[in-house]
């Protein structure tokens, strides 16, 4: 999700001092808890303020599936978010994954700025790709005719691929709880991703269902926002930044 910015200062502060120790900093590569790493399908609206009303302008599907390639399980993650009327917003991303350390394999952007990720021992090669005339969204693997710029950005220790609601899922998520996670964005670019988890509340679907969440701030410099998702299976009841808002259409997890 292309969103932003920093923690919420006010969230922050209403901590108690315990919870403000040293944020735990994720290593690469050490097992991660995959409970809640089960294939399945999560699906938000996007959301829009116009005078007043609160309109539904588009929506976002992210998929997990599992597979096994060469004896090696692998988690694949793909997102779709589509904007009524604006087939240019169109994002269609997938990443590949390492199952039980969530380290990334290789990762797929298409939409305007099309880019491929291949990651190997200390690097990672990006190819961005030139949008293509017959840009088919569905093929997340395919490339174009066209010229195409690589360059390769050297890793000095391993890293995640930034695929935030996934990531989310295997971290011990609880009230006060910290985390900064190495990552690596879509374009390459070396970021660091910061969790804090400000506390318990409940938040709507949009269908007015009630729903216990998790209030957890992200702060990256093109993910950040505030996720509310759910303690039952880290489902995303709703994510707010400046940018956009996302809300589960249904029901609680």
């Amino acid at each position: 999700m292309h969103v932003a910015r920093s923690i919420a200062l006010a969230a922050v502060l209403a901590l108690p001092t315990a919870a403000l120790a040293q944020p735990e900093r994720i290593q690469p590569g050490t097992p991660l808890d995959t409970t809640f790493i089960a294939p399945r399908t999560d699906s938000v609206a996007i959301l829009e303020g116009r005078e007043g009303d609160t309109l539904v302008v588009g929506y976002g599907v992210m998929e997990t599936r599992t597979h096994v390639v060469d004896g090696v399980r692998r988690v694949v993650h793909v997102q779709r978010l589509f904007i009524e009327g604006y087939p240019d917003a169109f994002v269609a991303d997938s990443a590949h994954l390492h199952w039980s350390t969530l380290l990334p394999i290789s990762a797929h952007t298409r939409g305007d700025t099309p880019h491929d990720l291949h990651f190997g021992p200390g690097n990672v090669r990006v190819t961005a790709l030139p949008r293509s005339d017959d840009f088919d969204p569905a093929d997340f693997d395919s490339t174009t005719d066209r010229d195409s710029t690589t360059s390769e950005v050297a890793l000095a220790e391993p890293v995640f691929y930034v695929v935030v609601d996934l990531l989310l899922r295997a971290l011990p998520l609880r009230t006060g709880y910290r985390a900064v996670l190495p990552v690596v964005t879509d374009y390459g670019e070396l970021s660091e991703m910061r969790v804090t988890v400000t506390g318990e509340e409940t938040a709507r679907a949009l269908d007015g269902a009630a729903c216990p969440v998790l209030v957890v701030e992200v702060e990256e410099e093109n993910y950040g926002g505030t996720f509310r998702i759910s303690p039952v299976n880290r489902a995303i009841i709703r994510f707010d930044n400046e940018y956009s808002t996302l809300v589960r259409p249904a029901g609680c997890p």
